[in-house]
């Protein structure tokens, strides 16, 4: 006996009965509405109610974020995948350590500071080159710093 695959007599006939959810679509369709624009109506009621005696009511506002939460994929387009193209460096694949720190005591936005962990053999050779470099920079400031008080 055959498991699964095209077989005689299988399937829909043609000119059978719509189906429930094909009648339910097509009055949507004819009636104009579609059940994402009855989410984002009611969301949009729901999020002007909560804010419409001066404060936020947060029940309302919730709701409204549900529902929000739902239709968003329906919406907003997803992120594309992105690859890494940083030669000899791996992407981060733990944990990315968010350090904000207020660098005056201004009220000015605070500096975010974003320093993945890495986990990769190049990180190293990179910590090696960088202090190299930092090295060959302090040299460089040095012998200009001399040339300056001589001449």
């Amino acid at each position: 006996m055959p498991k699964g695959g095209r077989r005689e007599g299988a399937g829909r006939k043609p000119g059978s009965k719509l189906t429930k959810s094909q009648l339910i679509a097509a009055e949507a369709r004819e009636a104009g509405i579609s059940p994402l624009e009855v989410q984002l109506t009611t969301m949009r009621e729901l999020w002007r109610r909560a804010h419409a005696h001066g404060e936020m009511d947060a029940d309302l506002a919730a709701q409204a974020c549900a529902i929000a939460k739902d239709c968003a994929s329906y919406v907003h387009p997803g992120l594309a995948s992105i690859e890494h193209a940083g030669p000899g460096v791996a992407p981060p694949s733990g944990p990315v350590s968010i350090n904000v720190q207020s660098v005056t005591p201004n009220p000015e936005p605070p500096t975010i500071d974003i320093v993945p962990h890495v986990v990769s053999p190049e990180a190293a050779k990179l910590q090696e080159r960088l202090e190299l470099a930092r090295t060959e920079l302090a040299r460089l400031k040095a012998l200009g710093n001399g040339r300056e008080t001589q001449g």
